[in-house]
């Protein structure tokens, strides 16, 4: 994140990502309560539908828990929370996006695409807020083989 912080420095723009990943959180919290509030209050309007889509793109579980409980709490319509999207990079966090995917909300996998000098901080940002991947991807590790072994036992 220094790197990025140099970058807005030499450029003269704020930097675009928060002091500590405390804030980030706290602030992906606030900007999706923000969102569903506004399509709560579309989707209690009578003849009015709701036309803002919600990306909830986050590799966090408790982010992603926090999206889902607030749905709950606001007690949105199907048709509202059929607006409002999971995301995360391709090739991570596989085990979260195949259980959301199976319990019907809709998921995505996205690629940053894009000239490299711009790519690159953002992933290096990405790897620095989710510095568990590593982690994770012995946790995916683990989920394979288990799931590998209830298959063989099925089969013999």
């Amino acid at each position: 994140m220094q790197g990025e912080n140099e970058r807005a420095e030499k450029n003269m723009y704020t930097s675009p990502i928060h002091s500590s990943i405390q804030d980030t959180h706290n602030c992906y919290k606030e900007v999706i309560e923000h969102l569903m509030q506004h399509m709560v209050s579309d989707d209690n309007k009578e003849g009015r539908r709701v036309t803002l889509e919600v990306v909830c793109a986050t590799h966090n579980q408790e982010s992603i828990e926090y999206v889902i409980g607030a749905m709950d709490k606001l007690d949105l319509s199907q048709s509202t929370r059929d607006k409002i999207y999971f995301a995360q990079l391709y090739g991570m966090s596989d085990d979260l996006t195949i259980p959301l995917g199976k319990a019907g909300y809709s998921v995505y996998k996205y690629l940053p695409y894009g000239e490299i000098q711009e790519v690159i901080p953002y992933m290096l940002r990405r790897a620095q807020e989710n510095g568990d991947v590593l982690g994770k991807s012995t946790h995916e590790k683990q989920l394979i083989v288990d799931e590998l072994k209830t298959r063989f036992n099925y089969i013999i």
